[in-house]
């Protein structure tokens, strides 16, 4: 339909950040846990382009996250560690 526009329907995710450092120990490397960063909450239309912008102010490789608040209508099945 011309003139017709689609709404964005934007949400906010709330992460904890936490910094890490890998650690291995008989063979076997983990993620351990260092400092506790402030959560950080961003604005976005879905969960997975939400984690992209919190990649983006802490990368994955010093930096793991964890999805714990959100306003979306629908909230994701697997809010894992990343």
């Amino acid at each position: 339909i011309k003139g017709f526009k689609l709404k964005t329907i934007m949400a906010n995710y709330t992460f904890d950040i936490f910094k890490y450092k890998l650690v291995t120990e008989n063979g076997v490397t983990v993620k351990s846990l260092t400092e506790k960063c402030k959560p950080l909450t961003v604005e976005s239309t879905n969960y997975i382009a939400a984690t992209f912008k919190v990649e983006k102010k802490y990368p994955s490789d010093r930096y793991a996250h964890k999805l714990i608040d959100t306003d979306a209508e629908i909230c994701p099945a697997d809010t894992s560690v990343f």
